[in-house]
């Protein structure tokens, strides 16, 4: 699954008016569903596997 809709909007945006180099590093980040553990990791420099359950509605997305 995927959320940020608007935030891949954004970014497509950029990309196609200022190339590649205007897409922000954080886009993938900002882009998945478990972004809290995302950025907690990030902060830390944690690595290793996460998971999140994604359904749409389901899930009170």
């Amino acid at each position: 699954g995927i959320g940020g809709i608007a935030t891949f909007e954004k970014q497509h945006k950029r990309m196609l008016e200022g190339g590649p180099k205007r897409v922000s590093p954080f886009f993938i980040p900002m882009f998945i569903p478990d972004i809290s553990a995302g950025l907690i990791s990030m902060r830390w420099n944690l690595q290793g596997p996460n998971y999140a359950t994604v359904s749409a509605c389901a899930s009170s997305a």
